[in-house]
C-alpha cells in the first residue's frame, strides 16, 4: 500500500516529501538569525516555524503527519535560500578550520 499512497501523492502535484527531521534539519539554516523556539525533538513544530518565519509564501506546502510536501516551486525557493544562506555560512567555518589548522601547525614547530 506504501507504493499506491506514493503514487496518489505524485499524482497530486507534490514531487517532493522530506521526512519532518530531514526537513527542519536541511532547511533550518534559511532563517540565520532566527532561534528556534520549538525544541529539538518537535520536527513537525521545527518545520513549521521555519515555514513561518521565512519571508517567502510557503502556503502551498503540505504538513502530513510524518512528511513535508512540497511543489517544485517551493523546491527552488527553499533550495535558492539554502544556498543563500550557505554562502555566508561556509567562509566562517573555513576561517575556524583553518586557523585551527594553523595553530596546530605552528604547535608543532615549536
Amino acid at each position: 500500500s506504501g507504493v499506491f499512497e506514493a503514487v496518489q501523492i505524485r499524482k497530486q502535484g507534490y514531487p517532493f516529501r522530506l521526512s519532518h527531521r530531514q526537513f527542519a534539519y536541511r532547511y533550518r539554516c534559511i532563517n540565520p538569525n532566527h532561534n528556534y523556539r520549538a525544541s529539538s525533538r518537535d520536527d513537525e513544530a521545527t518545520c513549521r516555524e521555519i515555514m513561518d518565519v521565512a519571508k517567502q509564501n510557503f502556503s502551498d506546502v503540505a504538513v502530513g503527519k510524518t512528511r513535508i510536501l512540497y511543489r517544485a516551486k517551493e523546491h527552488k525557493i527553499l533550495k535558492l535560500l539554502r544556498n543563500l544562506a550557505l554562502e555566508s555560512i561556509v567562509p566562517v567555518c573555513q576561517k575556524v578550520i583553518r586557523g585551527g589548522v594553523a595553530r596546530e601547525f605552528s604547535r608543532r614547530l615549536k
